[in-house]
């Protein structure tokens, strides 16, 4: 059960991309939606704050307000500027956080937060695909979430642990089989890559 103010980020609706990429600066472009699910139109805008992995945070963008009536839903994106970016990579991945906002009248109501790494990705028909213009190849398996004795409610521990082992193998890529994967396991996959 998810608890919320009656306006708030719609579940699942933050995607944050990274569409220019250099070890100087990166654009974080960051698309979400907030739902009214009250009974009076709201003016409505968002902010983002993103903090770097050792909690620093970067000057906070907010979107201009929209008026969003009451049942209804809005659009937001902005983009923040991050200066001198930890690239994220298989070797080394660096992750970001952001924390999105929505204010009423000025006044937070709801907040959410995304875990993402800026990289940059290419894809070549003669060379690959490159993460931040190195040549990667995929080495990987295919996997059941559930597991031997634990089922599928394994603790973290027991991911981290499967992960850790594939990972001595070389693995770099996992392809997930037959149910959706939960949350906990794809964020230490980025975590652990």
């Amino acid at each position: 059960i998810i608890a919320t103010d009656p306006v708030h980020v719609d579940q699942w609706a933050t995607h944050v991309t990274t569409p220019e990429v250099t070890d100087a600066s990166a654009t974080v472009h960051v698309e979400t939606a907030v739902v009214n699910s009250g009974s009076a139109s709201a003016s409505i805008s968002v902010q983002g704050i993103v903090r770097d992995a050792g909690g620093k945070a970067l000057a906070p963008v907010t979107t201009p307000a929209q008026t969003i009536a009451a049942g209804a839903s809005g659009k937001f994106s902005f983009d923040v500027k991050v200066s001198s970016p930890k690239l994220w990579s298989p070797s080394s991945p660096n992750l970001y956080q952001l924390v999105t906002k929505v204010l009423v009248d000025d006044t937070t109501v709801d907040d959410d937060v995304t875990t993402f790494g800026i990289r940059s990705l290419e894809f070549d028909p003669a060379t690959g695909m490159s993460i931040n213009g190195k040549s990667t190849k995929f080495k990987g398996v295919c996997l059941h979430q559930d597991y031997h004795g634990l089922g599928l409610a394994a603790p973290q521990r027991a991911m981290q642990r499967r992960l850790a082992q594939l990972k001595t193998y070389g693995v770099n890529a996992v392809r997930t089989a037959h149910e959706p994967p939960s949350p906990e396991f794809l964020d230490i996959c980025v975590r652990m890559v």
